[in-house]
């Protein structure tokens, strides 16, 4: 399938969205995470340029997985995904995501929300948030141009060279 997504906002009672390895485009409407039942988005291996994400402070999510990897992704990582209380899984590797990861991502690693958190193949720079630190959530930060210090679990694969950092930027 090819195009872009139009509102699912109808589907009030869905739970599960697959829609991985596909042709689909643009932006990723943002109602799609926001559906009052859905639990796991899987719209990965697509062709999506943007992920917009609601805040979710004024009403409970059922959203406990997203997987957003294999896209063509870019901007900064999305902040409002901490708003969403039940989200557990991560993974928004193989992007173009650039710029510092949120401390608040930490906050999230550190307190236990999060358990696992994919980031890797990306072009995201700076430290690593101090909430990373000797946290036990499986995922990945290699392949960034971060400052991945021994320590981090995530940071076990390499980041991507000098050259590869300044060209993408």
């Amino acid at each position: 399938m090819s195009g872009h997504i139009s509102s699912l906002k109808g589907l009030r009672d869905l739970r599960l969205l697959d829609l991985s390895h596909n042709r689909f485009s643009g932006p990723i409407n943002q109602a799609i995470l926001a559906l009052p039942e859905i639990r796991n988005v899987n719209i990965s291996a697509n062709r999506f340029t943007r992920i917009n994400v609601m805040r979710m402070s004024n009403r409970p999510s059922q959203l406990h997985a997203i997987e957003a990897q294999n896209n063509q992704i870019t901007g900064r990582l999305p902040i409002n995904l901490i708003t969403y209380q039940n989200l557990n899984y991560v993974n928004l590797g193989h992007n173009l995501f650039h710029g510092k990861i949120p401390v608040e991502y930490g906050e999230r690693v550190s307190k236990g929300f999060w358990r696992s958190l994919f980031l890797d193949y990306n072009m995201l720079q700076g430290n690593v948030p101090p909430g990373f630190i000797h946290s036990s959530i499986r995922g990945s930060l290699a392949h960034n141009c971060l400052n991945c210090r021994r320590g981090i679990p995530l940071c076990p694969g390499r980041q991507r060279s000098p050259a590869e950092c300044v060209r993408g930027h």
